[in-house]
């Protein structure tokens, strides 16, 4: 239920009489003003001297004069980029009732030191009291554009007081990106902080067109396929991965193309899903108020809908069950592509959205979050993240366990005419995994899912493993396969690729098909291997 009455008056209450899905498109009504004074602290020391985060916090104005507090998002900037190309997305938030924390840092720091940023603004903004009388602290939302969507997730994992997470185009470690444990990777924090028992909600928005400046190993798509739900994605398909900012920006526009979709629509857009994700789900979540899933299905969708008049977009919805989401989403069969790129166009098609067998209960399961800098970090495209423990809240293992294999999903699909349109409803046992030809097939290696085919032989020796690999002996291995037995460590395994780590377990004919992060995959090697 809602907050006692006592405590309304001056805080800020759900929406009794809630705004028409398609009015978040539009200015909210209230006016915005950021709050004067110079607010920074010292989170650390960096390279070049004393690392002290700026931060400028925006509120909204209701015209009575009266104090008021505001649910507050703290919004992290892409990498390289300023606070201020942000600006737009403070105001506009502020109009429809939150309070906003932009912040910087004077160098380029390590994504543990970043998350520290954030969890030290979430303490100014409910202790200082220049910040805290603006601020409702039972509704902290974190929000965060490309690697600041990355911080976010990092960030919500290991802070209970955080309720939910909107990530715009979000970016995590790839090939390109640093190895180590201060760069980890995103998606176990996704699985922690959206899996049980927390399932704080989550907002995914993608850029179709990012593939220029964004490895498919380190895309949205894979945010969105870690949550377990309540999660809503909409990818923009005529966006580029800056277009969400406020202007374009010297180099990193010239290496970043923009797609058809004019900028100030992609914001538009996003600004919207941002709004009506927030009030709608959120919010409610936050304030511990029952929530009707099929009703909040039914808003956001309203308002994806009224979105895709100003520009070509897809959208799903899925872990809505929980929370009473019932029946399936009524809706033309007409054959068209999810936002994942799957065919949900009839009864035999692959389920859009996000879940399927290969990314169902136990698809994920391995390894925790807990400690950022804890656990080999590295690239995705080695499968990114350490053993660490998770702090709480349960085990990725638990939170991925049921999420998306019983999750209600929802999708639509629109051309730029906006001709046609598909929705889809996947129920308890309804994923099936999608086929190889579609873009899911960039995010599996093997599958755990029942109506998959069986794997293909073994593919010849791979050339010998790095010098880092782990030392054998000439003896033959416990499983019987004739190869030496690994003697390497755990930890030792852990500083491989994770391609090396398969390989061996290929060449020895051990199972890895259930194996999606390479803590799983050194597991594996440990538990068959010696």
């Amino acid at each position: 239920m809602g907050r006692a009455a006592s405590s309304t008056s001056s805080t800020t209450t759900s929406n009794s009489n809630p705004a028409s899905p398609a009015a978040y498109l539009e200015p909210g009504p209230y006016s915005c003003r950021q709050l004067p004074g110079q607010l920074s602290f010292l989170i650390g020391q960096g390279s070049s001297g004393p690392l002290d985060c700026a931060v400028r916090v925006f509120v909204p104005e209701d015209g009575s004069g009266m104090p008021r507090r505001w649910p507050l998002v703290v919004l992290s900037a892409g990498f390289l980029l300023r606070s201020e190309l942000y600006d737009s997305y403070a105001r506009d938030l502020a109009a429809w009732g939150f309070a906003v924390a932009l912040y910087d840092l004077p160098e380029i720091t390590d994504d543990v030191t970043m998350v520290s940023a954030i969890t030290s603004i979430l303490d100014m903004a409910t202790r200082d009291p220049r910040v805290s009388p603006h601020v409702d602290s039972g509704c902290l939302l974190l929000a965060g554009h490309s690697r600041g969507g990355k911080l976010s997730a990092l960030a919500a994992a290991g802070d209970p007081r955080v309720r939910g997470m909107a990530l715009l185009d979000p970016v995590d470690v790839t090939g390109m990106t640093p190895m180590g444990p201060n760069y980890p990777s995103a998606l176990p924090a996704m699985r922690v902080a959206c899996g049980p028992p927390r399932r704080l909600p989550a907002l995914v928005v993608g850029a179709a067109l990012n593939g220029d400046v964004i490895p498919a190993d380190g895309n949205y798509k894979r945010f969105a396929s870690a949550t377990p739900g309540p999660c809503w994605l909409v990818e923009l398909r005529g966006a580029g991965h800056l277009q969400f900012l406020d202007m374009q920006v010297g180099l990193f526009s010239m290496l970043s193309k923009s797609g058809p979709t004019p900028d100030d629509l992609v914001r538009r857009v996003s600004k919207a899903a941002l709004v009506a994700w927030a009030r709608e789900l959120a919010l409610p979540l936050a304030r511990g108020e029952q929530v009707d899933g099929q009703q909040a299905m039914d808003r956001l969708q309203q308002t994806a809908a009224a979105a895709e008049r100003l520009a070509p977009l897809s959208y799903s919805l899925k872990g809505f069950e929980p929370l009473g989401a019932a029946g399936s989403v009524s809706g033309s069969s007409a054959g068209s592509s999810s936002c994942c790129d799957t065919d949900v166009g009839s009864s035999n098609s692959s389920s859009s959205g996000f879940g399927s067998g290969a990314f169902g209960s136990g698809g994920f399961g391995a390894g925790g979050f807990g400690a950022f800098g804890s656990g080999a970090g590295g690239s995705w495209g080695s499968w990114g993240a350490g053993p660490a423990s998770s702090s709480g809240a349960s085990s990725p293992g638990a939170s991925s366990s049921g999420a998306s294999s019983s999750a209600p999903t929802s999708s639509s699909s629109s051309s730029t005419g906006g001709a046609r349109k598909t929705w889809s409803s996947s129920w308890s046992g309804g994923f099936k995994a999608p086929e190889p030809s579609s873009d899911w097939s960039n995010y599996t290696s093997g599958s755990s899912s029942a109506s998959a085919p069986p794997p293909p032989p073994p593919p010849p020796p791979p050339p010998p493993p790095p010098r880092s690999g782990p030392s054998t002996s000439s003896t033959s291995s416990g499983s019987g396969s004739g190869f030496a037995p690994v003697t390497s460590s755990y930890e030792d395994l852990m500083k491989m690729r994770a391609k090396a780590l398969k390989a061996l377990l290929v060449e020895r004919g051990v199972d890895c098909s259930d194996c999606f992060e390479k803590a799983d995959l050194a597991r594996r090697i440990v538990e068959r291997c010696r």
